[in-house]
């Protein structure tokens, strides 16, 4: 249920958006129905009411209209807005050495990983390997245990913060 609840990390902008929603279609609804008991209360009045200046009925739906626009402009916006933090891109060795790539951020890369590369040290959980994307390699450093399609020629993705030394 807490997996549910927290929608993939996205929680704060899914849970707004349909709160906005739910508001906009609660004043839909109320307003629908406000209009309707004033139409019957009123079929002897409206001469009057209009030289009061109180909205005309057609004024009322603009008003309307323009408060469900707002709302779906602001959902929209929410919307690409998690859009835009959630997408995750991969750049290649040659983005990375180019410095395409935010410098100190953690970033992912994405390659080949150089056949004959891969160097694990006996009782050690670090492995040194390169990526390339056949134009420009990149030496990665990786502690911990490998993926079990993990070998030589094979695609991978890795995350991680450029070195200044050159290393991912």
């Amino acid at each position: 249920m807490s997996e549910f609840l927290a929608m993939g990390g996205y929680a704060e902008y899914v849970w707004s958006t349909f709160g906005l929603t739910a508001v906009v279609l609660v004043i839909n609804i109320v307003g629908a129905r406000r209009r309707l008991q004033n139409s019957l209360r009123e079929a002897g009045l409206r001469a009057a009411r209009q030289r009061r200046g109180v909205m005309k009925p057609r004024k009322q739906r603009m008003a309307i209209v323009a408060v469900i626009l707002v709302g779906v402009a602001i959902a929209v916006g929410l919307t690409l807005q998690a859009f835009e933090e959630g997408v995750s891109f991969f750049y290649s060795p040659s983005e990375l050495l180019s410095g395409d790539a935010p410098a100190g951020r953690k970033v992912r890369m994405g390659g080949l990983v150089l056949e004959g590369s891969v160097q694990r040290e006996p009782g050690s959980m670090e492995v040194v390997f390169d990526v390339t994307d056949l134009e420009n390699t990149v030496q990665v450093s990786y502690t911990g245990v490998l993926p079990d399609l993990f070998r030589d020629g094979q695609g991978v993705v890795a995350h991680g913060v450029m070195q200044p030394g050159g290393q991912f």
